[in-house]
């Protein structure tokens, strides 16, 4: 079994390829749009009032945020090491 520090490393070696892909970024857009919902359910009287719902909701909003935080960092080197690499006229 991985510990936490392995398991960050796998994804973020998985996703370092994709972050230039149009495609993968519009799915990042989606995960944002999801987690703004899931941000939405835990504020409503229903998950507030029940522990078990509001632990699995603030789970879902950390997986999100997780996600998105390594595809970020992914991003911002890409377009860093683009710069650096850019010819200069």
């Amino acid at each position: 079994m991985m510990n936490p520090a392995e398991k960050r490393r796998r994804m973020e070696q998985a996703m370092y390829p994709l972050c230039g892909d149009v495609r993968f970024q519009g799915f990042m857009e989606l995960v944002r749009e999801q987690m703004d919902v899931a941000v939405e359910d835990a504020v409503s009287d229903r998950v507030i009032a029940n522990d078990r719902l509001l632990n699995a909701a603030l789970g879902e909003i950390r997986c999100y945020k997780s996600l998105i935080a390594v595809f970020e960092s992914f991003k911002a080197q890409a377009d860093s090491d683009n710069e650096r690499l850019a010819p200069t006229d």
